[in-house]
C-alpha cells in the first residue's frame, strides 16, 4: 500500500518591513542659546545643532526665536540681612536685568522685607522698576518664601505665553509662615520657570533658615527646568543675574521628529563660545 503524506505549512508569511520613520512624532522643546558674554547668538541655522535621542540621531526640522508673550515676577530681598548691599550691589544689576528682558515683557516687582509688598504692578515700563528699586531700603526680616506663593498667585499666563519668577535673596532670618515643603508645593504650579540667586553669609554658622532657602530655591529650579545661583558675596550678584537674564531672554523653540515615547535628549551646538541649555522639568523628559 502506498501512503502519501501531505505536510501543510502553518507558518505565517513574514511581516512586511515597517517604516520606522512613519512612527516618529513631531516634538517641540525650548532651549536657551547664548554667547559666553550673555549676548544673543546671531545667524543660527539648523546645521549648527546636533540632537540625539536615546542614542539615536534626530534631524532638527525647525529652530525659531521663542516670541511667546513673557511675564516675569521679580522678588527682591529688602530685609535687614541684605544691609548696605541692597543699594551698593543689587539695585543696578536688578535694573539691568529688567532692561535685558525681551521687548514687550510684562513684569511685576515685589519686596520681601518685613512682609511681601508689591512695588510695581504688571507693566512694560522699565523706568517704574528703576524708581521703585532706587527707593528701597533694608527693613525687617525676610519673607521671600511667603512671597513666592502670595506674589506668584498674581502671575497670570497670557494665552500661548510663558511665565517666570526671579528671586534674589540673602541668607539670614526668615519669617515666612509656610514650611519649605509647602512653599515648593504651592509655588511650583504658579510659574513655568523659576530662577534664583542666594547670597550666602559665610561669617555666620549655618541656620535652619539657610537650609530652607537652599531647599526651596534648588527644588523649584529643578522641578521647572530653571536655574539656582548660590553666591558667596553680593558683589557677584551682577554676574549671576546677567546669566539668568540671558537664559530667560535668549530662548528658541526647537522642533524635531522623535520616538513616540520621549527619550533622553542630548544637544550640541557647533558654534564656538556659545552655551546651549534644554529648558524643561525632569518630568517632561519621559
Amino acid at each position: 500500500m502506498l501512503v502519501t503524506f501531505v505536510l501543510l505549512s502553518t507558518l505565517a508569511a513574514p511581516p512586511e518591513p515597517r517604516d520606522r520613520d512613519s512612527e516618529l512624532v513631531s516634538r517641540t522643546v525650548s532651549v536657551a542659546i547664548t554667547g559666553k558674554d550673555g549676548r544673543a547668538v546671531e545667524n543660527l541655522s539648523l546645521q549648527d545643532i546636533a540632537l540625539v535621542e536615546d542614542g539615536q540621531a534626530r534631524e532638527v526640522s525647525r529652530l525659531v526665536p521663542d516670541e511667546r508673550p513673557l511675564r516675569v515676577l521679580l522678588l527682591v530681598d529688602s530685609s535687614e540681612s541684605v544691609g548696605a548691599s541692597l543699594r551698593l550691589n543689587l539695585v543696578e544689576p536688578l535694573v539691568r536685568l529688567l532692561e535685558q528682558l525681551p521687548e514687550g515683557t510684562r513684569y511685576a516687582l515685589w519686596k520681601t522685607g518685613d512682609r511681601p509688598t508689591r512695588l510695581v504692578d504688571w507693566s512694560t515700563d522699565r523706568t517704574l522698576g528703576r524708581r521703585a528699586l532706587e527707593r528701597l531700603f533694608p527693613m525687617g526680616g525676610n519673607t521671600i518664601l511667603d512671597a513666592l506663593v502670595e506674589a506668584g498667585r498674581t502671575l497670570k499666563t497670557e494665552e500661548g505665553g510663558r511665565t517666570a519668577v526671579v528671586a534674589v535673596s540673602a541668607s539670614g532670618p526668615e519669617f515666612s509662615s509656610r514650611t519649605r515643603e509647602r512653599v515648593v508645593d504651592e509655588a511650583q504650579p504658579l510659574a513655568d520657570t523659576f530662577y534664583s540667586v542666594l547670597i550666602d553669609q559665610p561669617d555666620a554658622v549655618e541656620r535652619p533658615n539657610d537650609v530652607a532657602y537652599s531647599y526651596v530655591f534648588t527644588e523649584l529650579a529643578r522641578r521647572s527646568g530653571g536655574l539656582h545661583e548660590p553666591v558667596l558675596t553680593a558683589m557677584t550678584v551682577s554676574r549671576s543675574l546677567s546669566k539668568l537674564g540671558a537664559d530667560l531672554s535668549h530662548r528658541y523653540r526647537l522642533s524635531y521628529l522623535g520616538a513616540p515615547r520621549r527619550g533622553k535628549l542630548e544637544l550640541q551646538l557647533a558654534r564656538p563660545d556659545t552655551r546651549l541649555r534644554l529648558v524643561e522639568a525632569p518630568e517632561a523628559r519621559r
